[in-house]
């Protein structure tokens, strides 16, 4: 889940590119949709922390208490959202600085996924 065009069509070919397939939501509230449609095929969420209608935090709230197996990686380029990333990772969420790399982005859906 990410609102930019650019930066969740490079987290598409990224994680396509290692052989993950790979959904695309622009908002939370699209996320959540997709995963209560798809949720036995979904096997990782990865989201933006600042996002329009329901944001990364509200999303792994929500996911959280719907399936708390769920790996969820959290993407933030904002340094003022200290706090949210602070709560996502006591929970066990990853949280990934933007902008990443294509290995650094690779790499924490790996280790998710790993658990």
């Amino acid at each position: 889940m990410e609102d930019s065009d650019d930066v969740r069509g490079l987290a598409r070919a990224v994680l396509e590119g290692a052989g993950y397939k790979v959904l695309e939501a622009r908002n939370g509230t699209d996320a959540l949709l997709y995963w209560q449609q798809l949720s036995p095929t979904v096997d990782l969420v990865l989201t933006d922390v600042v996002m329009p209608h329901m944001d990364g935090v509200e999303l792994a709230d929500a996911l959280a208490n719907k399936c708390p197996e769920l790996p969820v990686v959290c993407m933030s380029g904002y340094t003022d959202q200290v706090e949210s990333i602070r709560r996502l990772q006591e929970r066990g969420v990853m949280c990934l600085q933007k902008p990443f790399t294509p290995v650094s982005l690779s790499s924490a859906v790996r280790l998710a996924l790993d658990g």
